[in-house]
């Protein structure tokens, strides 16, 4: 279940999606733009009235309501374009100029533009400022939900305190009550101690609500915060009495107003609270309830979390027969709904009730694998685990760069079962009490059972991860050898037996954040023995090989000290080299900038970008950047710069951003690098987990780019050759010079 924002003009996502328009009639926005607006009505952003009305003669007529009708209407682009010239234009009021810059802020956000969101975000703030407090609680709490989107959780939170306290002397308590709603979703995703002081104190203030549907909604909103946020032990027995008095009046609003979603609601959150305390038969026949009533809504989307809970009921009471029919339901109930809305920007706990469908049903597949079954069928279990594990990686990239869109834009045009025979895809699976390691050659798929925990995998990953990049030391010796000897030797035979060439991953969880190239069976390193590439998911990969066609490169980078990150000195030699080898002019410094590249990659028919300058890679889309001259170039913009590409027909061949860097541990910002070649528009990348400030990055890329340029080289070869190279050397030999550089999606 989503935990959602409030916002000062509509009311929670969990039943405002179920009223906002579908905007499939609009589908000349693109699909990636309806994403993004629906992100900002479901927060709500977009209100028939709004809670400090303009009058009635200028409603009709400013920027602003004409933004909010496009809003309505899904004409999202539109939309942005209104307020943007809203915000430079001369409003009839202060207020309806803080409206616009708050509203703006919200709608830059969710399109995930940090330099508009800012520049609006500030406006905003100096507006409030010089506004009077009666008139900022509405514009505070839109800006706590920008700022929440951006991933900037202790500055929304800290709007949305200041909004409580703004409204707390208003005569209308609704603005107080989303307000503490907001910032109790929000403690509860920072972890804080007073999470369940903040429930407590939104369920107060919304019973002194006047009886209408708005309250019946923030009751809902209410019994979320209290039925899922995780509470101290020795507070949740308080938490829990709490939640099931929320519910429970949830549910006796819901009947009093004939109201079957927030019927719905209720029965599912008193379900689950009994599913886990253990209640088992009440829980079975609340979530029966909750389930019919939730097929008999159109577009109501939280029946894929009640029949999850309901496989889940069924699984603790050893029916495993009806356990896999509820996730499986719950499965399709998910993509058919995901496919139709979209995620609140401000998700709470939503990850549990959403990857999880697909682990379950998974496991159900792969255990069902193990039984006594003919070749054929256990196959197809196989194929449908891999399938379900895809669906589930998929929703990772769509959540993580908040476009539901990447999907059906995907490259993908071969059937990775045609692929050479040559390249095994192997997928480690981390399941609570066990790993399976998938492995698929051509049409043919291989499980292998590891009975190891996944926190003791996790705890593995941590540890070799921060000793690898000691290079002083060989102490990630150890842990290396015992991620090898779960992960690759129980299916090494089979490999060797298939003489496999190339290992294409799709990683799993914490897996992502090393590299897996590195791990040592005690005489060598992976990569000693296979070509290894990476990729988050192979429905969004484009396994064609590379063309016999020349490479047309765009090389730049920066190798001064730049807006606090170090210089690069290494870079000069690197675009250097790398001019020679392929004939191309680099810019840099002073010339590498975002306007400039721009322009460059709009001129030029390139098939190969490479970027020579710090990256970061956050697990918040917004704060992930390159560094260039004069600011900082988000992945969103590298992709419209593609795309504008001049003849750009074809996706970019390959992507190349040398200087990366990931935080140790932080899985979504590896899945952010993994994304990076489908979010840009490239069919593949080559980038690296941390930055190696040292000419042997140099000697690395131009040695990968000289093997690249071996007829029937592919990249993952390029790279092992490159790889091998540099750990000849003793002075690099250890793998934190060479190891943390990937090949992701494309590897041919």
């Amino acid at each position: 279940m989503q935990l959602s924002i409030v916002t000062f003009t509509m009311l929670c996502l969990a039943n405002v999606g179920n009223a906002a328009p579908l905007l499939e009639k609009h589908a000349n926005e693109g699909c990636s733009l309806k994403f993004n607006m629906q992100i900002a009505m479901a927060s709500g952003i977009i209100s028939e009235s709004i809670s400090n009305p303009i009058s009635a003669a200028a409603s009709s007529e400013t920027l602003l309501a004409k933004a909010r009708q496009q809003l309505l209407g899904g004409l999202n682009r539109a939309a942005l374009q209104t307020l943007r010239s809203a915000s430079s234009a001369t409003l009839p009021s202060a207020q309806e100029a803080l409206e616009v810059a708050s509203l703006l802020s919200l709608v830059e956000a969710s399109f995930g533009r940090p330099e508009g969101f800012e520049k609006a975000s500030r406006q905003a703030a100096l507006l409030v400022a010089q506004s009077a407090p009666e008139n900022t609680a509405g514009p505070l709490i839109e800006l706590g939900a920008a700022f929440l989107q951006s991933g900037q959780l202790s500055t929304a939170l800290a709007h949305f305190d200041n909004a409580a306290a703004v409204a707390r002397k208003l005569p209308d308590r609704a603005f107080e009550t989303k307000a503490l709603i907001n910032g109790a979703l929000v403690a509860a995703r920072l972890g804080q101690s007073d999470t369940l002081t903040r429930a407590q104190a939104a369920q107060s203030a919304v019973q002194s609500l006047p009886l209408s549907q708005e309250q019946g909604q923030l009751l809902a909103s209410v019994a979320r915060v209290l039925t899922q946020m995780k509470a101290a032990p020795e507070t949740d027995r308080e938490r829990l009495k709490a939640a099931h008095v929320a519910a429970s009046g949830l549910a006796e609003f819901a009947i009093r107003q004939r109201d079957q979603l927030l019927l719905a609601d209720a029965l599912g959150l008193l379900g689950e609270l009994y599913y886990r305390a253990g209640q088992f038969n009440d829980a079975e026949e609340t979530l029966r309830r909750a389930v019919a009533i939730s097929k008999s809504q159109p577009d109501y989307e939280h029946l894929h979390r009640w029949l999850w809970l309901s496989g889940r009921v069924a699984q603790a009471r050893g029916d495993n027969g009806t356990a896999f029919t509820h996730f499986e339901a719950a499965a399709k109930a998910l993509i058919a709904i995901r496919a139709r809305r979209v995620l609140a920007p401000a998700v709470v706990d939503g990850a549990e009730s959403a990857n999880q469908v697909f682990y379950d049903l998974a496991d159900v597949l792969f255990k069902r694998a193990t039984g006594q079954i003919s070749q054929t069928e256990r196959q197809a279990l196989l194929t449908r685990g891999r399938d379900v594990i895809e669906s589930s990686r998929v929703s990772e990239i769509e959540d993580l760069f908040r476009d539901p869109c990447i999907s059906s834009s995907s490259l993908r045009t071969t059937k990775i079962e045609t692929i050479d025979t040559s390249v095994a895809v192997f997928y480690p699976i981390f399941f609570a009490d066990r790993i399976v390691l998938l492995v698929a050659r051509g049409s043919e798929f291989e499980q292998v059972v590891v009975p190891v925990s996944r926190a003791e995998v996790a705890s593995e990953i941590q540890r070799f991860r921060l000793l690898l990049e000691k290079r002083t030391t060989r102490q990630y010796l150890g842990p290396s050898r015992k991620l090898y000897s779960w992960l690759i030797a129980p299916v090494q035979p089979m490999l060797e037996s298939w003489q496999v060439k190339t290992l294409v991953f799709v990683p799993d969880g914490m897996l992502r954040t090393i590299p897996v190239s590195a791990l040592h069976d005690g005489k060598q390193f992976l990569v000693e023995r296979f070509a290894v590439a990476v990729t988050p998911s192979l429905n969004l990969t484009d396994p064609r090989p590379l063309t016999a066609q020349p490479m047309q490169a765009v090389l730049s980078g920066m190798s001064v000290e730049s807006q606090g990150f170090a210089a690069l000195p290494s870079v000069e030699d690197e675009l250097d080299q790398l001019g020679k080898l392929l004939g191309s002019a680099a810019f840099r410094n002073a010339d590498f900038s975002v306007s400039r590249l721009e322009k460059v990659l709009s001129q030029a028919p390139a098939n190969l970008v490479h970027i020579a300058s710090h990256g970061q890679f956050s697990s918040n889309p917004s704060d992930t950047f390159l560094l260039t001259f004069d600011g900082k170039l988000t992945i969103d913009r590298l992709r419209e710069a593609i795309a504008a590409g001049k003849l750009r027909e074809e996706p970019l061949e390959l992507l190349t951003l040398s200087a990366c860097q990931t935080a140790a541990g932080d899985e979504r910002s590896a899945l952010g690098l993994a994304g990076v070649a489908i979010r840009a528009g490239a069919r593949s990348a080559l980038a690296s987990l941390w930055f190696v400030n040292d000419e042997s990055t140099s000697r690395l890329i131009v040695e990968f780019y000289g093997n690249l340029a071996k007829p029937g080289t592919s990249k993952a070869e390029a790279m092992r050759r490159a790889q091998f190279a540099l750990m000849q050397d003793e002075r690099y030999a250890h793998p934190a010079y060479w190891a943390p550089f990937l090949i992701i999606g494309n590897w041919l």
